[in-house]
């Protein structure tokens, strides 16, 4: 409780460190991340960067940054929350500052997450002013291949951005033990085990369409709105890794 209590009290002037140092302070947040610092650790040195930008009302590239990275790590760590928060800000950032490098991977999760949303409305609003040179970014390019595939119902195209499901998180999407979920896949000749993982592009005749319903509602449901299943798949074969390098 105390540490909420600080959190909230107004900031002392005397504590709030100028850009200058902020910048070393990020440099040490991503030396931290290097070394695989805890996640709560690194969230906290983030957030308190954030606060001494805003309270200073730095909004410049190196404020775009800040949320960049913290927005990548809170998604590594499933906290949609703070990537949410972080997704909101670069919204306004972006709009604010011209040429930020890094925008079109962005756009592509926020039109990921209104898709799992199923935000028509916001999906409608963004797609609305999308410039064409970004529609042909690829990560774009990869968020508008989703929406058309799930808007056609064509799941083997889904299926090929995450071409496997962990077995645990499907029996618990699914509301039955891991075990009695293998034996009966295994009885219509699906090949799985316990602590495995279930092929989503087998195709064995009538079992095919069991399969589809099972994997096809596991998938839509909670794949993409965990979002980060499609982007590690996303960030590992489109996107170069040295651009998604947390430290450069």
């Amino acid at each position: 409780l105390f540490g909420v209590h600080k959190w909230f009290q107004a900031p002392d002037p005397s504590q709030v460190r100028p850009l200058e140092v902020l910048e070393k302070s990020l440099e040490n947040v991503k030396n931290k991340y290097r070394s695989k610092a805890p996640y709560q650790y690194l969230s906290d040195q983030l957030r308190s960067i954030r606060q001494d930008l805003t309270v200073q009302r730095v909004r410049n590239k190196f404020t775009v940054l800040v949320y960049e990275i913290n927005a990548r790590i809170a998604l590594e760590n499933k906290d949609r929350e703070e990537f949410n928060k972080c997704q909101s800000q670069l919204k306004l950032l972006y709009n604010e500052i011209p040429d930020c490098p890094n925008e079109p991977e962005f756009v592509a999760y926020r039109l990921l997450y209104y898709i799992a949303m199923s935000n028509t409305l916001d999906i409608s609003s963004l797609l609305k002013g999308l410039p064409d040179a970004m529609r042909s970014d690829e990560c774009v390019s990869f968020a508008l291949r989703v929406r058309r595939a799930l808007n056609l119902g064509n799941y083997p195209t889904l299926f090929r951005f995450r071409p496997t499901l962990p077995t645990k998180k499907v029996s618990e999407w699914l509301g039955m033990s891991e075990l009695s979920l293998v034996e009966w896949l295994n009885i219509l000749e699906v090949d799985c085990e316990v602590g495995g993982t279930i092929d989503c592009r087998v195709r064995k005749g009538s079992v095919d369409a069991v399969l589809v319903v099972v994997l096809w509602s596991c998938f839509s449901e909670s794949v993409l709105i965990d979002l980060r299943v499609v982007i590690y798949r996303w960030r590992t074969t489109i996107i170069d890794p040295d651009s998604m390098n947390l430290v450069r």
